[in-house]
């Protein structure tokens, strides 16, 4: 599977209402390898994988050359439906935390399943 860098300034400015900035160091202090990675699914398709550490969201969507990584402070994931990113997109934008993002996807028909260890 091929996946493309969700770029800033991508997806109607994404990484601006994400509230994301350049990378920087991981505010949670958990390091990637002690991270947690689950499957956003919606009915059984799996639509996203997120991992609870700060970092890059990926998109399936082609990027704007020559722009820069967009970082997210509270999560790392990637799109694997194209499908489902917006209303993914706009639930991340409007979560105040992990925690408010799970809530959020839950609310809204999707589920969470815990992925193995060092699985991302």
């Amino acid at each position: 599977m091929t996946l493309r860098v969700l770029a800033v300034g991508a997806a109607l400015g994404l990484a601006a209402a994400l509230g994301c900035s350049r990378p920087s160091s991981p505010r949670s202090g958990r390091s990637p390898e002690a991270s947690k990675s689950y499957d956003v699914l919606l009915g059984s398709r799996r639509v996203f994988v997120l991992r609870d550490a700060p970092g890059p969201v990926v998109s399936r969507a082609v990027p704007v050359p020559g722009q820069e990584l967009a970082m997210h402070p509270l999560l790392s994931g990637y799109s694997t439906d194209p499908s489902e990113e917006h209303n993914l997109f706009l639930l991340l934008e409007e979560a105040k935390s992990l925690r408010g993002f799970a809530g959020l996807l839950q609310h809204n028909g999707y589920r969470l399943r815990a992925r193995e260890p060092g699985a991302f």
